[in-house]
């Protein structure tokens, strides 16, 4: 079996793998094997905390940022998820995806053409009015497998990292994503895992 990309219910050009140069077409059966083997050789540090798999600095936007600068924001760096931060205190305040815009946007529409005219007038709604308040976060010693565990049964798309400072005040220090820990388990996943 291979990833195949469909388009219009017709299979379009060869397998995602030999698209993307993961493997060759001769190697086709047994696709992984090789890299794998090769990561698990190697000397690399065995990531377990959210230290070692966070990226930072993160980009932010502060609540009284626009929607259409949050669309924007979204767009030009290909990220789905903006954490919104007091910009004095560097305090997590919320977070925004790319579905609470679109949802934003959408809302209460009929038709079509009240969506588009309603999007564009609601350009300049503050995501302070429609972000995610509640926020599950994890401090950068805590284990990987914890914060997979949290993500998938709490369906979160990220998990923003914060550290506790003496103030009784919590920084944002990191982010991570489904597709960190998605690129996680590529890398260090037993060999006979992906056979």
């Amino acid at each position: 079996m291979a990833l195949i990309w469909f388009e219009n219910g017709q299979k379009k050009g060869v397998p995602w793998s030999e698209q993307v140069g993961l493997v060759k077409k001769s190697e086709v059966a047994n696709p992984y094997q090789k890299q794998l083997q090769a990561v698990r050789s190697s000397e690399e540090e065995k990531v377990t905390l959210a230290r070692q798999l966070m990226r930072g600095p993160v980009r932010t936007l502060n609540p009284t940022a626009s929607l259409r600068e949050a669309q924007e924001f979204l767009k030009i760096y290909r990220i789905r998820h903006i954490p919104i931060v007091n910009t004095g205190l560097n305090t997590l305040e919320g977070i925004v995806s790319d579905r609470d815009i679109l949802r934003q946007l959408a809302a209460g529409e009929d038709s079509f053409f009240d969506w588009i005219g309603r999007a564009t007038n609601r350009g300049s709604t503050m995501v302070m009015e429609f972000m995610t308040k509640k926020v599950l976060v994890a401090p950068p010693e805590e284990k990987i497998v914890n914060i997979a565990r949290a993500m998938f049964i709490e369906k979160l798309g990220c998990m923003p990292i914060v550290e506790s400072k003496e103030e009784g005040t919590e920084n944002l220090v990191g982010i991570i994503t489904r597709s960190d820990v998605l690129r996680l388990i590529m890398r260090t996943a037993p060999v006979d895992f992906w056979l």
